[in-house]
């Protein structure tokens, strides 16, 4: 995946981004992750939300909110992070969890 160049824009006082993110690319790394994920144990947090986190190796790789299988998942919206990519995962018509891909 490309390195995405963070600028710093002193007018406005933000972090924007400078370089697009080719869809393909996002999904094929997408997949591949989710191929690989497994499904940790749920938990609850304070305010009632589920959380059951995706790791990969160990590693926490995304989270989900409602129980699905991660082979069934699809890319949703995307966007380049500081460190990446956060991309939406999607089961059948709703945003069920994110993903973390690394550049």
């Amino acid at each position: 995946m490309p390195r995405f160049g963070w600028r710093y824009g002193p007018r406005w006082h933000h972090y924007y981004v400078d370089q697009e993110i080719d869809r393909a690319t996002v999904e094929k790394k997408a997949k591949e992750t989710l191929a690989s994920a497994t499904r940790e144990a749920p938990w609850t947090d304070p305010r009632g939300v589920k959380h059951i986190p995706l790791t990969v190796d160990g590693q926490i790789v995304g989270n989900l909110w409602e129980d699905a299988d991660p082979k069934t998942l699809q890319v949703g919206g995307y966007w380049a992070a500081r460190f990446g990519v956060k991309a939406e995962l999607v089961h059948n018509s709703r945003v069920v969890g994110m993903l973390w891909l690394p550049d």
